[in-house]
């Protein structure tokens, strides 16, 4: 494939999958307004819990198989490349199978003794077959990724969304009158569905793209080859999976030693982490196809000599933009949060921690960085350290200061992981004399931008209505970033002609 059809399958595939998450994350603010804070709650628990068994089953096999195929077919290897998604996806379809099984007849202690929640088990069933069908996704994706067909994954994306929006919200219509319990089991049965029917597209595609190999031509098998590169990843996948369950359940936990309720504690935990979060990283998703490629563009910026240019130029942009998402947040929190959610609860968590969204997207950046340099050890060491510090502040301070403390825990942590990842960068690109132009004119764009927002009309409750408000408040940010800039040149060029 030429350049210009590589360029263009990147670029479509971006598209699309910026197109998906948006369509994903709008999903799901209308379930989660249907089952509610409590369900978000339970729905979240689940998650945290699942999230060790996919890591369990799949971690880095996507990787491990885009990276082998693409080596074989460099060298023409196809049948070799053939038997590597083969091998895969059998060592996908073993490990799923025994997932599952351990699921189905350990839910119930699961949900009693781990997650502290009897309403989990279920959703824990519903859930667990998607193991089987994300994880060869995962293989197959990494097939088309290395043979550069990136637009099939992307497009197994609306299918996904489109069976997934049509089952949840069929089900949810039918079974939310029962309770809380079974509409969570209707958003969770839907994902299954939807994943079931992305995989099916996937294999479909897969049987008629693939390459025709000779079987006995393959080697007998490449089991060790995908072990040795997704072993590590598993490790590391699963370790994080287990410390985000683990705070999670500590939070509902430190809740109710704070006082609250069973139901209420559960509510508030939703709120936090099944709303206000998700809301709040929505923009961070929206470029992490973006983030992907920048770290082939660093390791190449650094083997150059030209690490200093692109990683300010890179933090230019990021500070811009999440100085603008704070802006948008805290100005139109309980309008975003009545529109997502048809409730402005979650909008008391909302407001402060909109203050974050500069240094989120910082810091993931600096962490693309860091991996397109070379410095995953380090990732590792600051992730276990910044685990150490919330988990400490969880069991310490959440039962004496409640649903502040999360807020407080949100911002340290955040704010010590960025200065750690952007320390290390700045010991690489030596940006520390650039810090000051990087960050000032945003900051004061936002604070003016804030000041007129408290002169602005109120305006309407519809979507229409909000996304003009935003548009413009958008507008008056950016105007005012050039306005500055405009102003700064030309006072330099005086003081030179002087």
């Amino acid at each position: 494939m030429s350049d210009n059809g590589v360029l263009k399958n990147t670029a479509v595939a971006v598209f699309a999958g910026v197109v998906a998450k948006t369509i994903d994350f709008s999903f799901r603010a209308w379930y989660s307004g249907q089952i509610g804070s409590e369900g978000m709650g339970i729905f979240s628990l689940v998650m945290s819990a699942f999230g060790i068994i996919l890591n369990l089953a799949s971690a880095g096999m996507g990787s491990a198989v885009s990276r082998l195929v693409s080596i074989r077919h460099s060298r023409g290897e196809f049948a070799y490349a053939g038997k590597t998604v083969r091998t895969a996806v059998t060592m996908i379809i073993s490990a799923g199978i025994l997932c599952n099984a351990f699921i189905y007849f350990a839910a119930d202690k699961i949900a009693l003794v781990i997650l502290k929640d009897i309403r989990t088990a279920r959703c824990l069933v519903c859930i667990s077959p998607s193991v089987i069908f994300m994880g060869i996704s995962y293989c197959i994706k990494g097939y088309f990724y290395a043979v550069r067909r990136a637009i099939i994954p992307a497009s197994s994306e609306f299918v996904e969304q489109a069976v997934k929006i049509s089952v949840i919200s069929l089900l949810l219509n039918r079974w939310l009158p029962c309770g809380v319990e079974k509409g969570c089991c209707a958003v969770f049965l839907g994902l299954t569905v939807g994943e079931m029917s992305s995989c099916g597209y996937l294999c479909l595609w897969y049987l008629a793209k693939k390459h025709r190999y000779n079987e006995k031509a393959a080697a007998k098998s490449q089991a060790l080859s995908i072990l040795r590169l997704t072993l590590p990843m598993t490790i590391s996948s699963v370790g994080s999976s287990f410390l985000r369950m683990l705070e999670d359940i500590w939070i509902v936990r430190g809740f109710r030693r704070f006082g609250m309720g069973a139901e209420s504690a559960l509510k508030t935990y939703g709120l936090i982490h099944g709303m206000a979060m998700p809301l709040l990283t929505f923009p961070l998703s929206l470029i992490s196809p973006f983030m992907a490629l920048l770290v082939p563009e660093i390791s190449r910026a650094e083997a150059g000599g030209s690490l200093k240019k692109i990683v300010c130029r890179v933090y230019k942009a990021a500070w811009f933009c999440g100085c603008l998402i704070f802006c948008i947040f805290f100005i139109f929190s309980n309008r975003l949060a009545f529109l997502m959610y048809g409730d402005t609860a979650a909008a008391k968590f909302i407001k402060p921690m909109s203050l974050l969204c500069p240094i989120m997207l910082i810091d993931t950046i600096s962490t693309n960085m860091l991996s397109g340099m070379g410095e995953q050890m380090k990732l590792l060491k600051y992730s276990l350290f910044d685990s150490a510090v919330r988990l400490s502040l969880i069991y310490f301070a959440l039962p004496l200061g409640g649903a502040d403390v999360i807020i407080a825990m949100t911002f340290i942590s955040n704010i010590l992981t960025c200065a750690l990842t952007f320390m290390r960068i700045n010991k690489s690109a030596k940006i520390g004399e650039n810090i000051r132009e990087i960050i000032v004119l945003p900051i004061i764009c936002t604070g003016v931008t804030l000041l007129l927002s408290l002169y602005a009309p109120e305006i309407g409750t519809t979507a229409v209505e909000a996304a003009a408000a935003i548009a413009v408040t958008a507008a008056v940010y950016s105007a005012l970033n050039v306005i500055l800039k405009v102003l700064k040149e030309s006072r330099f060029c005086r003081r030179r002609g002087g």
